[in-house]
């Protein structure tokens, strides 16, 4: 059945309208091979893509002497209590641009962020439970059906057993994703699982998931993960609130979507004002007000007015006093990113993370959504989570 919401396209379709940091227009177009041409209106697509983002000639990270350590090797099935667990499998690297079209959103974002995290001491390394037996794939597959309409998700299955083809302009389907996208689901709940048991964890896993709503897939995002994560430690795990900290320098509008009906999430979003998606503007609370959208606009958005934004956020999800803090972990907003103009460096993620887990404890469970830099986003991944493997947490 073919969602009406929803149209995908032949592999062929051109993807070369990735950059999301441009203004939005009135109206826009939007021209793909063999002859298809999209339109839309107001806020629901960026499309001045070509102006190019600077890229630095030099990152200032301040962590190239400090981020340096030893290869270490993989640690499975053992004791998390002190741990940091990162959930990861070579299976996210199956979902692949059509051949010919590279694409932003690609595997490297985790094969080089998991080369990068192999240098820790600490962590636990585990597998999705979802690979691991069929009833794991069974509660995943309920959990995302929790979440999404099933004829969206039927239109997904179909576009991937006929070879591939796109939900939006630059959000490609090929014939792995919808197992992928499983197994990311999987992950994003094996990490509240494991926050929720007092071991902070990181699910690792692509694509991204914060702008897909109950039937559309837009912005690289096909399946809500943080929201299927957030439902089910409320339903599964017995926790009474969910926080939402979403610091993906994009709005995660179809998290905002998802949760907004749910008293017991509060979701906040710290992004930057006027690209895509176009919404998450500060006088959307949501119907139940608990929804919190911390803007910023122009450019080199610097640690410096960053913080006070990031603390805001920190302390009002800290006055909900949630059983579990979610983290939608998006690293688009680092200066070397090109789909944004913010000016964040690596250590500035470092300090998030020791404010979180000086806040939160260990009951804190991250999940990977945008950041495209294949170079600098492992590096402020890294930062994320070192302060988690300190002794006690």
């Amino acid at each position: 059945m073919k969602l009406s919401h929803v149209r995908l396209l032949a592999i062929g379709c051109s993807a070369r309208a990735w950059h999301r940091s441009a203004p939005l227009p009135n109206s826009a177009a939007f021209s793909c091979g063999g002859g298809i041409r999209f339109s839309w209106r107001g806020n629901r697509y960026s499309t001045s893509m070509s102006r190019g983002r600077r890229r630095p000639t030099a990152v200032g990270t301040g962590l190239d002497t400090e981020l340096q350590g030893s290869q270490q090797d993989e640690v499975q099935n053992r004791d998390g209590e002190g741990k940091l667990k990162i959930i990861y499998d070579e299976v996210f690297l199956k979902h692949r641009p059509p051949p010919g079209h590279p694409h932003p959103e690609c595997p490297a974002r985790v094969s080089t962020a998991r080369s990068e995290l192999d240098r820790l001491e600490g962590i636990e390394w585990a597998t999705p439970s979802s690979l691991q037996s069929e009833k794991g794939r069974e509660r995943t597959l309920a959990a995302i059906e929790r979440v999404h309409n099933p004829e969206y998700l039927e239109e997904v299955l179909r576009v991937c057993a006929k070879g591939g083809g796109a939900a939006d302009f630059d959000t490609y389907i090929c014939p792995d994703t919808f197992e992928v996208c499983i197994a990311a689901s999987s992950a994003w709940m094996d990490a509240v699982e494991s926050a929720a048991g007092g071991s902070p964890a990181f699910a690792l896993a692509r694509p991204p998931g914060h702008h897909a709503t109950a039937g559309v897939g837009m912005g690289f995002c096909l399946v809500c993960f943080a929201a299927v994560a957030a439902f089910h430690a409320l339903d599964a795990l017995g926790c009474g609130r969910v926080a939402i900290l979403d610091f993906d320098v994009h709005h995660g509008n179809g998290v905002a979507a998802l949760v907004k009906g749910d008293a017991r999430i509060r979701y906040c979003s710290i992004h930057q004002g006027g690209i895509f998606p176009g919404s998450g503007g500060a006088e959307d609370s949501g119907p139940l007000g608990n929804l919190k959208h911390l803007q910023f606009f122009g450019v080199d958005e610097t640690w410096e007015t960053y913080e006070p934004r990031f603390e805001e956020a920190v302390e009002w999800l800290a006055e909900f006093m949630p059983d579990l803090v979610l983290v939608s972990a998006g690293y688009d907003a680092l200066e070397a990113d090109e789909l944004a103009t913010a000016s964040l460096q690596p250590k500035d993620y470092g300090r998030m993370g020791k404010r979180l887990k000086e806040v939160f404890g260990s009951k804190v469970a991250f999940g990977l959504e945008g950041g495209y830099n294949l170079q600098v986003t492992p590096v402020a991944i890294r930062a994320t989570v070192e302060p988690f493997l300190c002794a006690g947490a």
